[in-house]
Formats: C-alpha cells, structure tokens, sequence
C-alpha cells in the first residue's frame, strides 16, 4: 500500500487526503476498510478499558454510547465514500475532489450566465445560493386585493402629453430621457407637492434641490407610475424611491399586529440594505412614526420576526432573508403595494433572479413597483417586460456612464514597486482632503497591500469577501465616521457604498471591465459633490487601456494624456521607452 499526501485549503484550514492505491477489486475496498477500522477501534477501546479504574455505570454507558456512535460514523463516511467511487479515507477531502470533477456538469444557467463576477462576489453569491431557495406564487384568488391610494399627483396643472413642449424643454436641460406618460420634471422639492412636514424634513437633512432623477422620479412615482429608474451611481436613486414611498405609506392604514408591511425594499447585499434603511429613517420615517425594520442575514431571525409581528410599515432587506422569513410563517407580503427593486442588475448578476420573481409572486398584482439600476442590460429587460406592467423608463445620462462630476486621471507605473512609493507618496495629501478607496482585484491583494500600508504608518482598514460580517461593520463605521480615512477593498465596496466623505477613489489594480470602473469610481462624486478618480496602469494592463480609451471616446470625453501615451507605447512595442522619454522631456 502507497500513501501520497495532497493538501487542501478550504475556509482557512489545511484538510490531508490520504490516496489509498491497493491491489484489489473496488467494490471491496469500503467494506474491507471498515471492517480494518472497527477492529482498531475495539482494540483501541479494550485497552483502554483494562487500563481504566471501575467507572459509574452511568458513566460507562454514556462512554460505550459515544464509541458505538463513532463506529457508526465511520460507517458513514465510508459509505459515502464508495458512492463517489473514490478511494480516499477522509471524506471532506472525498467530497472536494468529487465536486472538482462535478463542477462543469452541475454548473446551474444562474451561475454560468454571471456577468462580471468578481472574485470576492463569487464567494457571496455561492454562500447565498447555497441557503435560499424561490417560493411557489400565490394564485390571485389567494390575494385579497383592497383599494388603496396610490395616484398623489393632480394632474389639474400637468399635461399627460409626453409631447408637452415645457416637459421636453426641462428634460432636455437635465439630459432626462422618458419612455411612457408622466408629469414633467420638478426644479425644487417645493414642486412635488410632498406634505410641507416631509419637505421641511428634506431642508434639515441638507438637500438643497433634487438630482436628475430625483426631479423626474419624484413625480411619476407620486402619479401613481411603474418607474424603471436608470442613472449612474451617485446620483440620489435612494432618496428618489424613498421619499415617494413614505409618502404612499403615510397614506395607508396602518398595518396590525400579524400583518405584514405596506412597502418592501430589496437590496443584492447587506451592506446596501443597511444605508437604504438608514437613509429611509433619515428621510422622513421616523417623523412620520412610520416603523422601518431591517431583515439581513447575520442578524437573529427571532427578533426580526418579532418585530414583524408587532407590525411593520417599511421592510428592506435582502432576498435570501425575505424568503426564508416568508418559509418561517414569520412574514407575509400580501399587505405589500409599494415595491422597490434596487441595484436590479446586481441582484440579477448574483443569481438572485428567481428569489426575485418568487417575491413578486407573493406580493399582490396591482402593486406600484420602482426597479432602479445602473445599467439596464437584456437580462434587467426581459424582467421588467415579464413582471411588471406599462413602466414608465427615465433614463439620466447614457446608461452605465460615469459622473460628471468626477475628475478621472490615468497614471502610468512602470513596475509594482513604483506603483505602491506613488501610493505612500500622494497618500498623505488625499487624506487631507477626506476618505480614499484603494480597489484591488483578490482578497490576496487586499492583505498584501494592507499590510504594507501599515508598515509604512498609514492607518488602513480592508475589507474583502471573506471578511467576517462583524468586521465589516467595525471596519465601515470606523471609515465613515472618519476615524480610518483610508479602505482598501475589492469590489465588495464598488456598488452600494454611500459615503459623503470619499473624495478619491484609486483604481491600484484594474477592474475586470468598464462596467465595474465606473461602479468603482462611483463611491466619489456623489449627489453634486466632487471627487477625483485615479487609475494605475503597468504594461501588463493593455487591454484594459484600450478599453478604458474606446469608453472615453464613445462618451464624447477626452482621452487623458497619459493613457494616449500608453496606447501609443504598446503600439510601438515598448510602453516603458515611450514613457521614459515623454518623462525626460517634461524635466
């Protein structure tokens, strides 16, 4: 018998597999295994025994119990072992290979069809998909469909012609596209004819006036509209659902004890689902006494569905934990009229689509439903076209563009050492001006980097995909109150992540596509303000610098210089020569 040692990693552990080669038929093997075992076993447990002093009998049966119950085990294991039809003893490492050989045939389409996963994302979509699992729909007879109110919008002064020339000249000023009959956009919150209480609340918070899509979503949710809600991050989507939704509450009676929430709020992660609860508070809920409640993995699911059962008003969460409390006969969506849908096209990449559709299965069908998103790619349209009727489509900007208001700058390295003495260099002075982002690629270039930023005495927290939920939270709050001013993160951070404070965002190792560059320089920039985005480039990044250049055209934008001299340096076959030389020249 030969024995080869193969190590595994596997949730930080170091599993050994021992391969097991022998001269005899393979359906033998387990039985012949066991019957080795149970005799080393009972062996091992006669000696013990004659060396042992007269136990209790209590004590002694407990004992005999636990020996039985590892014999049983390893009966188990084996078993298990002789249906994969391998020849390993440890039947974790028997599970890890099996599922090695398994993997291109149990790929399911949610999986194969993931758009841009990251490393980091891959892990958390896997741990979702693993726990939740999509609910039969109602029948309509099972709905009991009460009027409620949901048109706020009197069209006495607002034409529904979507060929209003005063609508098409305001749209046109904003960069707003609409598909669909709405009112035109508003130019204060004064204009939304929201209750004077909600608007002196917005004043305290500090808006000063509505974004883009604020301005046209704000009245066509209040009309009593389907809105499908397209603009780029940073932009105040939050703030354009919300404050609509609490005004389409306030309206309702107040849901009972037992009885489930008026409006629902998904999110594709934790993290957003915490600031969307946050902001909704901040807006107007708690003015209001209008009872918002969190629903979130990590969080005990008793006292969740306590509170469920005390009545709520507002439930934003995240699917998997919607479902699961709907299993538990611990929520029911049937109360439910106002439905948002945010970061549709990351719940979607995350395989969360048919939690998605089972939701709306158990959510009355005259319901109002808001779906926002960044990008509104085929997969977010053939949802829209499928589950939810006549939505009205605004569009800010070109769907997937960056800010505006974000200064993007591309700096060129000519070797990973240089790349982090520009970091420790130009740190010092982007701190003095408020939070940085650092995005990496792997959870191993997230500890690397932090590491080194620490010995140089630059006080960082990192957070990546397998980055306990405790220290994300530490870590975040520690960042937003500007206690750490630095983040390194992979793209975990690049959507959903809602700081005022970040003015810098450093792209210190490429995205995997354009889509994901602008989801990372979004952290900055937001809701009016400015910020700066930095992209290093080595010569090792040529495709992405084509494509980095190809977006910059196709948005009418200007190349940055130094991402011109790149281009032209791999045209040339030598980036580093090209560079060199423009540097001699500018001393």
């Amino acid at each position: 018998m030969t024995e080869n040692s193969r190590k595994f990693g596997f949730s930080g552990f170091r599993l050994e597999k021992s391969t097991i080669q022998v001269n005899r038929p393979e359906t033998c093997v387990s039985k012949s295994l066991l019957d080795d075992r149970e005799s080393k076993l009972k062996l091992k447990t006669s000696k013990k025994n004659e060396s042992l002093p007269e136990t209790d009998p209590l004590d002694a049966f407990m004992e005999n119990l636990e020996k039985q119950n590892e014999i049983n085990d390893t009966k188990k294991d084996l078993l298990v072992s002789e249906e994969l039809q391998v020849d390993f003893e440890d039947p974790v490492a028997s599970y890890l290979d099996y599922k090695e050989k398994q993997a291109p045939e149990t790929n399911t389409p949610s999986e194969t069809q993931d758009e841009g996963l990251t490393d980091d994302e891959e892990v958390e979509a896997v741990k979702k998909r693993k726990t939740v699992h999509s609910l039969e729909p109602l029948e309509p007879q099972n709905f009991s469909c009460w009027p409620f109110q949901k048109n706020f919008w009197s069209d006495n002064s607002t034409s529904k012609d979507s060929g209003d020339h005063r609508k098409l000249i305001q749209r046109t000023e904003k960069n707003i596209h609409v598909t669909g009959e709405c009112p035109g956009p508003i130019n204060s919150f004064c204009e939304s004819r929201l209750p004077e209480t909600l608007i002196r609340v917005i004043e305290e918070t500090g808006y000063d006036k509505p974004t883009p899509i604020q301005a046209q979503a704000i009245p066509a949710i209040l009309y009593g509209c389907n809105v499908i809600g397209i603009a780029q991050t940073g932009s105040g989507k939050t703030a354009a659902y919300s404050l609509p939704m609490i005004r389409h509450v306030w309206a309702q009676p107040r849901p009972k004890r037992r009885q489930g929430p008026i409006a629902l709020v998904t999110a594709p992660t934790r993290e957003l689902a915490q600031q969307i609860a946050s902001e909704i508070r901040k807006l107007g809920a708690i003015k209001f006494r209008l009872r918002v409640l969190l629903t979130v993995g990590g969080d005990p699911k008793y006292e969740q569905i306590k509170s469920l059962r005390e009545g709520v008003d507002i439930l934003v969460g995240t699917p998997g934990r919607i479902i699961d409390l709907i299993k538990s006969k611990g929520c029911s969506l049937q109360q439910v009229t106002f439905l948002v849908l945010d970061e549709a096209d990351r719940m979607l990449d995350l395989g969360f689509e048919p939690q998605v559709r089972s939701i709306l299965g158990q959510i009355r069908p005259d319901r109002q439903v808001c779906l926002f998103s960044a990008t509104f790619r085929n997969r977010v349209q053939q949802l829209v076209r499928e589950t939810i009727a006549e939505a009205v489509r605004i569009t800010v900007g070109e769907a997937g563009s960056a800010n505006e208001d974000i200064e993007q700058v591309v700096k060129f390295v000519s070797s990973e050492d240089e790349k982090i003495s520009w970091l420790c260099e130009h740190l010092p002075q982007f701190l003095e001006r408020g939070n940085v982002i650092v995005f990496v690629g792997t959870r191993a270039s997230c500890a690397s980097l932090t590491n080194q930023l620490r010995s140089h005495n630059i006080p960082t927290c990192a957070i990546h995909g397998e980055t306990s939920q405790e220290d994300r939270d530490g870590f975040l709050k520690l960042f937003r109150t500007g206690d750490i001013r630095l983040l390194v993160s992979t793209d975990l951070a690049s959507r959903g992540l809602d700081i005022e404070q970040i003015n810098t965002v450093i792209n210190y190792e490429t995205p995997k596509n354009i889509e994901w560059y602008v989801h990372r320089i979004g952290r900055t920039g937001r809701a009016g303000r400015k910020g700066t985005a930095y992209t290093l480039l080595t010569g090792k990044d040529k495709a992405f610098a084509r494509e980095l250049a190809k977006y910059f055209r196709s948005r009418n934008q200007s190349v940055p210089a130094e991402l011109e001299k790149l281009i032209h340096g791999f045209r040339s076959g030598s980036p580093l020569q090209v560079f060199q030389k423009a540097k001699n020249t500018d001393e």
